[in-house]
């Protein structure tokens, strides 16, 4: 949640709750530490991926949260354990929302409420009470073309012929073609 999971969390300090953010910069992190010290918010900041953490919150948390992380497709597939367990789901969304309800809507069943944002006219604040999984799936190749991102196993332009190996895709388990 990083910065906006510290607002949250000072928010909530009145009320003795406690939130674990989860953030891969370390700087990012450094910064996230000291504001929490000197607020004196009840916080635990975790220096690692989402995608590497988030089993290890199931059971143990009410909400999870995610400001311009990523696509919703995507999200779902990250927090599926989570929202399995009775988890909600709040996830802030901006103007592509009215596309990617639909793309996560192939795959996933969701339970979900939109309440329309006070700081953006075209965002929306989208809470998830349950998704549940339709079928099997590669969130990084299924994503809309407007936020579609290259497979892990396609080399990047400019890359190195012999870095290039054969490599899974990290959401999916796809092995990729060679390059050569």
């Amino acid at each position: 949640a990083g910065f906006p999971g510290l607002v949250l969390v000072i928010q909530l300090a009145e009320l003795g709750g406690h939130i674990d953010l989860v953030e891969s910069n370390a700087r990012k992190c450094a910064f996230l530490r000291h504001a929490a010290r000197l607020t004196g918010a009840p916080v635990t900041v975790h220096n690692a991926r989402i995608e590497d953490v988030v089993d290890g919150f199931a059971g143990k948390i009410e909400a999870v949260t995610a400001r311009a992380l990523a696509p919703l497709p995507l999200l779902l597939d990250w927090c599926k354990e989570l929202l399995r367990t009775g988890v909600t789901g709040v996830f802030p969304k901006g103007q592509h929302l009215e596309a990617e309800l639909p793309a996560a809507a192939k795959y996933w069943k969701i339970q979900a409420t939109t309440f329309p944002s006070v700081t953006d006219s075209a965002a929306a604040i989208l809470v998830i009470s349950g998704a549940e999984k339709r079928a099997d799936w590669c969130p990084i190749l299924s994503l809309s073309p407007f936020r579609r991102r290259r497979p892990c196993w396609r080399p990047s332009p400019g890359t190195c012929a012999r870095r290039r190996r054969r490599r899974a895709c990290p959401a999916c388990g796809l092995a990729g073609p060679s390059a050569s």
